[in-house]
């Protein structure tokens, strides 16, 4: 790893998350227009900010909308598009997979 900073939340945008999103007429995401994303945007932004290492994540949006079969596949392929991301540039980039759903019971 080179010498700079290390971003913890860097969001991506996978392919198969913005399909899925452009499908569903959803161009705004938490009120702000969706960005256009590749991992070379991301790495010339890095650069002008001095930072090293970015750890990817999916957007705000998660992968579960509703149907569990769906998320499982979409889940899948967010975390095979991020594995490549890394795989490409591993001195820049890890990946947080994602999972299909963030709720968790209370006992």
């Amino acid at each position: 790893m080179s010498a700079g900073w290390v971003d913890v939340h860097h969001h991506l945008w996978p392919p198969p998350l913005v399909s899925v999103l452009d499908a569903s007429g959803t161009a705004e995401i938490a009120g702000r227009e969706r960005p256009e994303w590749s991992p070379e945007i991301s790495l010339e932004v890095m650069d002008r900010r001095g930072i090293a290492t970015a750890l990817l994540s999916v957007s705000a949006t998660g992968v579960h909308f509703g149907d569990d079969d769906e998320a499982r596949r979409l889940a899948r392929a967010c975390n095979e598009y991020g594995a490549e991301v890394v795989s490409d540039h591993p001195e820049h980039f890890g990946y947080f997979a994602s999972l299909t759903s963030m709720l968790v019971r209370a006992s």
